[in-house]
């Protein structure tokens, strides 16, 4: 016959047990964080960006390449000094579980930096801002985190919006980044974060970026200030002229860019090897 301390053991045994299932497969700590921004890249900047790191990068661009794709989704509170990240270490990326929109993200979510796995990319993304993103009953597993990325993607379609105000990919002109503001503002409603990458004294547009709170609604993202022709800009550009590149040299591309069957990149889980955003 069992003694009351026999049950008492198999107790605590199984609420150890649950408290380990759940910090594995979702987070049961209250929500860190109010607002989510979602960051689209430009392709061609990322690219002459990975370059500039090291001269033997090659590039594999989405197609078409001219196409602004999902860099990611990152929580954050408002007014914390301290980095919403890494929220559940023990909660690792799985290929399987995005299987179903593999193809999408490939397409959508690109890896652009050849020599790493297009899985390591996404492996980051979900192991350093997904697992917080997952507080949220609507972001609470992988797929429905990569899904809604794909779902911003798709309805604030930047290369639409900049188009409709007549801004289009050009290697030589500049566009005035109170242009690029207005334009994603009477598109969107949204007032934009826009990122540059600046080379040789000139900014080429890098990333877009809008920001929304717990009910996915968009709201004003936290970000630094600047004010160009008395407009207020949400901005890291140093001037007002933005070159929005058309083109990189044919030497950034690599096989897959000039239509030859590269063999898969082998992947291992190691997200946290890649320094990224």
């Amino acid at each position: 016959m069992w003694s009351v301390w026999s049950y008492m053991f198999l107790g605590i045994t199984f609420l150890i047990s649950s408290t380990n299932a759940r910090s594995t497969h979702g987070s049961s700590e209250p929500m860190k964080w109010d607002i989510i921004t979602f960051s689209q890249s430009w392709p061609i900047t990322g690219c002459k960006e990975w370059i500039d790191k090291q001269s033997s990068h090659e590039c594999s661009l989405p197609q078409p390449k001219d196409s602004w794709i999902v860099h990611g989704a990152w929580p954050d509170l408002r007014g914390s000094k301290h980095p919403v990240q890494f929220c559940n270490k023990t909660w690792h990326f799985d290929p399987e579980a995005v299987k179903t929109i593999e193809a999408e993200l490939i397409e959508h979510w690109t890896n652009i930096e050849t020599g790493t796995s297009k899985y390591e990319f996404w492996a980051h993304e979900w192991n350093k801002h997904g697992t917080c993103a997952a507080a949220l009953p609507a972001l609470n597993s992988e797929y429905k985190y990569f899904s809604q990325g794909l779902a911003w993607n798709h309805q604030y379609n930047m290369t639409t919006v900049l188009q409709t105000a007549g801004i289009t990919p050009d290697d030589h002109k500049q566009y005035s980044v109170e242009d690029i503001h207005h334009a994603i503002k009477a598109s969107t409603g949204a007032e934009p974060v826009i990122q540059c990458y600046r080379k040789a004294g000139r900014n080429y547009l890098v990333e877009l970026r809008v920001c929304f709170d717990t009910k996915l609604q968009l709201t004003p993202c936290v970000s630094g200030k600047k004010v160009f022709g008395g407009v207020t800009v949400k901005t890291n550009c140093v001037s007002s002229g933005v070159i929005y590149p058309k083109n990189v040299p044919m030497e950034m591309f690599d096989l897959w860019d000039l239509g030859v069957n590269v063999e898969e990149q082998s992947w291992t889980p190691s997200p946290y090897e890649v320094i990224r955003v």
